[in-house]
């Protein structure tokens, strides 16, 4: 074999190890940015519903939790999330449950990253600020599922656009798979419109056939969707499935009550990251010498505007926005490179592509030293989760945001009726069973009517005595500087524990 041909394998094979270096190094970047302590207000009520599912063999549709909604239907969309989380948690603790978050969330970064046009050093870097934007959703919640089928749905509808491949057939099966995750489908059938949407708007604004769909390809990704919102309902709730997003977004305490809901205030640092991707697309498409395609268009801008409205849709954004940023930055880059060819001036660009005539490193050697940087990224990555998941420190950061000694001097009280914080719940939930609770995470479940009650009752408004009558409440756990509990104690009532974040009443019979 000539040297000049075993210089190309070398060439060759060095490019696909550079290739499978990044991926794997971006995917372990991830893994360490997700690897965190999976404590959130809802996890409690998902996992106490999954133990119930599991334990029973079927999917839990009726409340059991509250006495405020006891035995009425619950629409529990989640239900198949719910039991893996559960089975996480019982099978390796917190630890088992942060390495299914972090483990989902490098899954949909990584269906992404898949999508990615331009050289490989551009590639990590969008998907780190991709993750940036999306890190605050990274939580021991069902709709990191719906991050992952999103991204899923995602490229396959790319690759049918982009390269042709008919792989169509393939998302019925993920939205059956949703529509018992999670109710964040929705934003899969918002994903189908924004495709349809734009390639409308290729047709009638692009003259090239190339560069848009035809009508009959368009026509086929319709009917698609279609089929994909008849298979919804193919999950125990049935045609209530499709009620769930409307539900949840009717109840208009939600932005009161619930800060995903609200609002981003970009004064907080860790909301930044979604305007620099939100310049970055818009930087990159200005820049850029490339036709803007419609489907991005409408997409960045669809996605966007959701995310203005509320945080919980920063992910959705990144994940959408993320291929729009790489592919027109990479068509930045190769302009710019055309034109400093093409004048003469490509002085550095031309020593770093040109070949070196340098003795290319042995590929085995290579591949050892590639091993070793995966392997010591990935061991920084379960480091890092075990170090956050550890009994010790979950239990602190646990008693910063929950009543844990509340509950445990609860524990030694005859069981009643709870009123109690809205974020704590779930926690009860979990820990005291023989405890209903007023309100917990289930905003669906209990709409405008019970909502607006624990609110006017909290705030300690006039006639707030009533809603402890009617409901005949026996204790009452909330935090400590809430206006209730200066009501509750200028009534006479007992306080069996208080703390500076707590204190739990019991209320005269």
């Amino acid at each position: 074999m000539s040297i000049k041909n075993t210089s190309q394998l070398h060439k060759a094979g060095s490019s696909k190890d550079l290739k499978l270096l990044v991926v794997v190094l971006t995917g372990a970047l991830v893994f360490i940015m997700a690897a965190r302590t999976p404590l959130d207000t809802d996890f409690w009520w998902h996992i106490r519903a999954g133990e119930v599912s599991w334990q029973s063999g079927a999917p839990l549709l009726t409340d059991l939790f509250t006495f405020t909604r006891l035995g009425q239907t619950w629409i529990n969309h989640s239900w198949l999330a719910e039991i893996m989380y559960y089975l996480a948690y019982q099978g390796a603790g917190f630890f088992g449950v942060g390495l299914l978050v972090a483990l989902l969330a490098v899954a949909a970064m990584m269906l992404v990253f898949a999508q990615l046009e331009g050289p490989d050093l551009l590639k990590p870097a969008v998907i780190i600020l991709a993750s940036t934007v999306a890190a605050p959703v990274w939580s021991p919640r069902p709709q990191l599922f719906s991050l992952v089928l999103f991204a899923g749905v995602y490229l396959i509808l790319d690759r049918y656009r982009r390269q042709g491949k008919d792989r169509l057939w393939l998302m019925p099966i993920l939205f059956i798979l949703w529509s018992n995750l999670h109710a964040g489908y929705t934003l899969g059938f918002l994903l189908l419109g924004v495709v349809i949407a734009g390639e409308i708007l290729n047709s009638v604004l692009q003259k090239e056939p190339e560069k848009r769909l035809g009508w009959s390809e368009i026509r086929k990704i319709f009917f698609w969707s279609l089929v994909c919102l008849a298979v919804v309902l193919i999950n125990p709730n049935g045609l209530a499935t499709w009620l769930v997003p409307f539900k949840t977004v009717r109840v208009e305490a939600l932005r009161q009550l619930i800060d995903e809901w609200a609002s981003p205030d970009f004064h907080q640092l860790y909301l930044q990251p979604f305007l620099w991707m939100l310049f970055a697309v818009f930087t990159a498409i200005g820049l850029s010498r490339r036709r803007i395609d419609g489907v991005d268009l409408v997409g960045v801008i669809g996605f966007g505007y959701l995310a203005l409205l509320a945080k919980r849709n920063f992910a959705p954004f990144a994940l959408f926005s993320a291929p729009v940023v790489a592919r027109y930055c990479w068509a930045v880059i190769q302009s710019w490179r055309e034109e400093r060819q093409e004048t003469g001036r490509s002085g550095l660009w031309q020593k770093i592509t040109s070949q070196s005539n340098a003795r290319p490193l042995d590929p085995r050697l290579r591949r050892v030293i590639n091993l070793l940087i995966c392997a010591l990224l990935c061991f920084a990555g379960i480091a890092k989760l075990a170090a956050a998941t550890q009994s010790a420190f979950v239990e602190q950061a646990a008693a910063d945001y929950f009543p844990v000694e509340a509950v445990n001097h609860l524990k030694t009280q005859n069981p009643g009726r709870l009123f109690n914080s809205y974020g704590w719940g779930g926690y009860i939930e979990w820990n005291l069973h023989e405890f209903p609770v007023f309100i917990d995470g289930r905003t669906d479940l209990f709409g405008d009517e019970i909502i607006s009650e624990w609110l006017s009752t909290m705030q300690a408004q006039d006639g707030w005595q009533d809603t402890f009558y009617a409901w005949d409440i026996r204790y009452c756990l909330i935090e400590s500087d809430n206006p209730l509990a200066g009501a509750l104690k200028n009534e006479g009532a007992e306080v069996l524990y208080e703390d500076q974040n707590s204190v739990l009443f019991k209320v005269s019979e």
